[in-house]
C-alpha cells in the first residue's frame, strides 16, 4: 500500500562479525567507525547470544526468535511485517540462507547469489528505489569478513604487515590450518595469529 510516509525497517546481517571486534563494544582499533557512530545514539545490546556459531541455526532464530530446530513452529520477522502491509526482501548471499535450507518461504522479494558487498547493497538499494512509497522490510545479508580475505588493496596493508612464509597468498581456512600446520615455534605461531587477526579486522574495516 502506498504512502506519503514509508517506513523502513533494515535488518543487516554480517557473517562472522565478532562483537568484541566493534569500538562500540570496546575494541582497540578503528575497524567500525560507522557503525560506532551510529551506536552513539542507538540501543546496543550487551548481553545478546547467539544459540549457535554458524549461519544457518543462528540466521534461522534471528529472524523466528525461536530455538533453530522450532524456527518453522510460526511465522518469522519477514511473515509478520508483511501482514502489516510491509513489502518484504532478502539479500542474501550465504548458500546457508538460500532457498535450498528453506529460507526463502515467507519473503516477498528473496535475492540470493553469492556477490561481492558493493553488488549486494547496489541490490538492496535498488528494491529500496523500487518501492519509494511504500513500507519496506529488508534483511541485508553480507559475507564479508567471512574468509577468504579479499579486502580491496587500499585496506590490505591498515593493519596487516607481510604474510608470513608459511602462509599461501590466499587467506582462507584450508591455507591457514597448513601454514599452523608448518610453524615450529611458538613466535611464529603468534605472528601467524597476529598476521591472520589483522586480515580479519581489515575485512570488517571495508564492511
Amino acid at each position: 500500500t502506498r504512502t506519503p510516509t514509508p517506513r523502513r525497517v533494515l535488518l543487516v546481517f554480517v557473517d562472522t562479525l565478532r562483537a568484541d571486534h566493534l569500538g562500540a563494544y570496546g575494541y582497540s582499533r578503528e575497524t567500525t567507525p560507522q557503525i560506532d557512530a551510529w551506536a552513539e545514539g542507538a540501543l546496543v545490546f550487551e548481553q545478546a547470544r547467539s544459540p549457535a556459531p554458524w549461519t544457518m541455526p543462528s540466521g534461522r532464530a534471528a529472524v523466528s526468535g525461536r530455538e533453530p530446530e522450532r524456527w518453522r513452529a510460526g511465522p518469522h520477522l519477514g511473515e509478520v511485517l508483511a501482514r502489516h502491509g510491509y513489502t518484504t526482501v532478502a539479500v542474501v548471499g550465504n548458500k546457508w540462507l538460500s532457498e535450498a535450507f528453506d529460507f526463502r518461504d515467507g519473503w516477498g522479494v528473496f535475492d540470493y547469489e553469492p556477490r561481492s558487498i558493493p553488488r549486494r547493497v547496489e541490490r538492496a538499494k535498488h528494491w529500496l528505489d523500487k518501492h519509494p512509497d511504500q513500507d519496506v522490510a529488508m534483511l541485508l545479508h553480507v559475507m564479508e569478513p567471512h574468509m577468504p580475505y579479499r579486502e580491496p588493496k587500499r585496506l590490505q596493508s591498515k593493519w596487516a604487515g607481510d604474510a608470513p612464509a608459511t602462509l599461501a597468498d590466499s587467506v582462507d581456512a584450508k591455507t591457514v590450518r597448513a601454514a599452523y600446520t608448518a610453524t615450529t615455534t611458538d613466535a611464529e605461531r603468534a605472528s601467524l595469529r597476529q598476521y591472520v587477526i589483522d586480515r580479519y579486522d581489515q575485512n570488517i574495516r571495508y564492511v
